[in-house]
């Protein structure tokens, strides 16, 4: 008898893997809490507990044994931040009395990339493994670990994703007010920077003490400052194309250390300006007066009233005569110095730099040299004479001066009234009528 047949699949029914209690330990053996302080390059003990969880993986008569690796992963969805297992660090199996279980035939590690640690699990028995780790990354960061325990024949996988130390942040205020100082939010830097990274006038940071009592101010230019108590505050007055600025607080009664902040203050508090230059039309400058300040460089040329506001209209819809590209990220962006715009129509004009710093209205540019078009009447002798309606005028007879007005935003307009007299024929009034 020939029997032939087709595989179809095969699974393992009776497997469910589970890491837990996944948990980490300082040398001494004190166990490490979500709140607690961990130092960049201090060792720990990470220990975590792994099991088939199904229990009808064993019986009174047998237990059922399935070959398994576990290793460190950091993969999309399971990230591991902030540690990193020791090279060459001994990795130690225990049963569920603490008992030491001899794995010497396992030579694979944790580490990233390699197949990870050997170990097998026997019917519901828990097994506890535990290895050497170091904190890396930034002081006050959290720790994040994720290990995934994976089947050798299928490769079939379970991971466990633990945040084991919470994230110590260093929060900056809005301004507002809102929020309790000092744990909703530990400082202050106001004013705020506009949308490109930019003040028009002098930035203070003020430290406000709650979970920490202590922050530690460092400009790339200038002094660094302790700010400890409340109101403490570091100053920036001058002008500056860019300080750039790190912060970390700390809570010498914790031990707390939070993540460090880095940031920027750029200043820009000279106006620009729009220069004629004659047939060439207009230049628009940023470039102070005084060498020493900053230059944000020139982002919006505006078309006001006369009083120099512009239109409300124009200006929630985005709509400019003219707004140039500014250079950098976002957040930290500059324009070019100088800007030329060539003839403008008749108006009222103001620039805009990229700090925000309007020219002043008493400084504004009024376009005025176009004049009203002048008026000719028609010869009603000339080679296309118009359609006449009405009698003749007397071509001897000038035309009238216009009256000339100039509206809000700077437009000139010319009128021009004229009065003609016609002796109406009572029997056959022209047009109809009486």
């Amino acid at each position: 008898m020939l029997v032939n047949c087709t595989f179809q699949s095969m699974s393992l029914p009776n497997l469910t893997p589970e890491i837990s209690s996944l948990k980490l330990y300082r040398t001494d053996g004190t166990e490490i809490s979500k709140d607690d302080t961990v130092r960049v390059g201090e060792e720990v003990e990470v220990r975590c507990t792994i099991r088939n969880a199904n229990a009808n993986s064993q019986s009174d008569t047998f237990k059922e044994r399935y070959n398994m690796h576990m290793k460190l992963v950091d993969v999309e969805g399971h990230p591991t931040l902030g540690i990193e297992p020791v090279p060459g660090t001994t990795i130690t199996l225990r049963n569920e009395a603490g008992k030491l279980i001899d794995n010497s035939q396992s030579t694979d590690t944790f580490a990233p990339g390699t197949d990870g640690y050997f170990l097998e699990l026997v019917g519901t028995e828990s097994r506890t493994v535990s290895y050497r780790a170091r904190i890396v990354g930034a002081q006050g960061g959290a720790v994040t670990l994720s290990q995934q325990l994976i089947e050798d024949s299928f490769q079939g996988s379970q991971y466990a994703t633990v945040e084991l130390v919470d994230e110590h942040p260093l929060t900056p205020g809005d301004g507002t007010g809102s929020g309790v100082p000092g744990r909703d939010w530990h400082y202050t830097r106001l004013p705020l920077a506009n949308e490109n990274g930019w003040n028009t006038s002098p930035v203070t940071v003020t430290f406000y003490p709650g979970d920490y009592d202590g922050m530690e101010w460092a400009p790339s230019e200038g002094a660094a400052k302790s700010l400890t108590g409340a109101g403490s505050a570091w100053e920036r007055m001058p002008d500056t194309a860019g300080i750039d600025l790190s912060a970390q607080a700390r809570n010498t009664s914790t031990g707390a250390v939070s993540v460090q902040k880095a940031g920027k203050v750029k200043i820009d508090t000279s106006a620009p300006r729009i220069e004629d230059g004659g047939a060439l039309g207009y230049t628009l400058t940023d470039v102070p007066a005084d060498a020493s300040s900053a230059t944000s460089g020139v982002w919006r040329l505006h078309r006001t009233d006369k009083a120099g506001s512009a239109s409300v209209a124009r200006a929630s819809a985005g709509e400019w005569p003219r707004e140039f590209p500014l250079d950098g990220a976002e957040g930290d962006r500059r324009g070019e110095a100088t800007q030329a715009v060539g003839k403008l129509p008749n108006g009222y004009y103001r620039v805009e730099d990229a700090a925000g710093n309007l020219t002043p209205a008493d400084a504004m540019l009024k376009v005025g040299d176009t004049d009203p078009p002048s008026v000719e009447r028609p010869d009603p002798a000339g080679p296309n004479p118009p359609e006449q309606a009405g009698p003749e005028l007397d071509p001897s007879d000038p035309v009238p001066a216009p009256t000339v007005t100039e509206d809000g935003e700077g437009l000139r307009h010319a009128v021009i009234e004229e009065t003609v007299t016609e002796m109406i024929d009572p029997a056959a009034p022209p047009f109809g009528g009486l």
